[in-house]
């Protein structure tokens, strides 16, 4: 086919034409049709990307600043229930506690005992089951340097 544009040089087929043709190649070769898997895995990848764009947090709002931090409904909270409240506090409590400098002893009066810690260095809370696709549950984790103090914290999925 020549170049319609005149230059003398043979005109390539555009690159889908190109693939089309492997893949009628490839059919044949097998002596079966391949179009019925390309439309089931092109279902499966469209429902797994429908998937990942609703578990995003902007998208379905963000469920960790949707109260106020109450330090009593805090302690008085079951961590490890699904739709536990403390999950809706971070924001809260992250902006008004949780400066770095803070010493331990009074961050844990503040949350009360922990779920989870290892003596001096850190400590979690349960805080339910909120980010992803909630099927792993959310912590937060308080991160203390040597003198006992704040260093960071995070809010973790496990």
């Amino acid at each position: 086919m020549a170049d319609p544009a005149g230059s003398g040089h043979p005109a390539k087929s555009p690159w889908w034409r190109a693939l089309g043709a492997r893949f009628a190649a490839l059919e044949h070769e097998l002596e079966t049709s391949l179009r019925p898997w390309l439309w089931l895995t092109g279902l499966v990848f469209v429902g797994w990307l429908a998937l990942v764009f609703a578990s995003m947090p902007d998208w379905g709002g963000d469920p960790f600043n949707d109260r106020a931090f109450d330090a009593a409904a805090w302690r008085a909270a079951d961590g490890g229930a699904r739709d536990c409240p403390r999950g809706e506090m971070i924001t809260s409590l992250a902006a008004s506690e949780l400066r770095a400098g803070r010493p331990r002893g009074e961050l844990i009066a503040l949350l009360g005992p922990p779920d989870a810690h290892d003596g001096l260095r850190w400590c979690s809370w349960r805080i339910g089951w909120w980010s992803g696709l909630r099927v792993d549950q959310d912590a937060l984790e308080l991160h203390f340097d040597p003198d006992g103090r704040l260093a960071h914290w995070a809010r973790a999925q496990h």
